[in-house]
C-alpha cells in the first residue's frame, strides 16, 4: 500500500473516531438534558406554605368555643377538640366557659403557594 493511501486511511479512521466521539458526546448531553430538565420541572412546582396567625376576637352574645371553632378552624387541625384546646391554652382558660365581651386570641392558618 502506498504512503498516500495509508495517510488517507489514517485520516478516514481519525474522522470516524471523531464522529463516534461526537455522537457519544451528543447522546450524553441529551441524557443529561432529560435528567436535569426533569428536575427543573420538579423544582418549579408550587409549594404550599402554611403560616399561623392570631386574631383577637370579642366574644359575642351566646357564643361558645364550638361556635368560634366552626367559624375560624382550618383543616390544619385534627379535630375541633384540638382547636378548642389550643384556644384554651393560648388564653389561659381552665374550662370551656367564655362570657360575652371577653376578648380571646384565636389561631388560624393562611396558605400561600410559592
Amino acid at each position: 500500500m502506498s504512503e498516500r493511501k495509508r495517510k488517507q486511511a489514517a485520516r478516514k479512521q481519525a474522522q470516524q473516531r471523531r464522529m463516534l466521539f461526537l455522537a457519544a458526546a451528543l447522546i450524553c448531553v441529551f441524557i443529561l438534558g432529560i435528567i436535569c430538565g426533569g428536575r427543573m420541572v420538579d423544582a418549579s412546582k408550587p409549594v404550599k406554605h402554611n403560616y399561623k396567625y392570631y386574631k383577637e376576637l370579642k366574644v359575642g352574645l351566646n357564643d361558645t368555643l364550638w361556635d368560634i371553632a366552626d367559624t375560624y378552624m382550618t383543616e390544619d387541625y385534627a379535630s375541633v377538640n384540638d382547636y378548642i384546646k389550643e384556644i384554651q391554652e393560648i388564653n389561659s382558660l381552665t374550662d370551656d366557659q367564655i362570657v360575652y365581651g371577653q376578648r380571646l386570641l384565636i389561631p388560624y392558618y393562611s396558605h400561600e403557594w410559592k
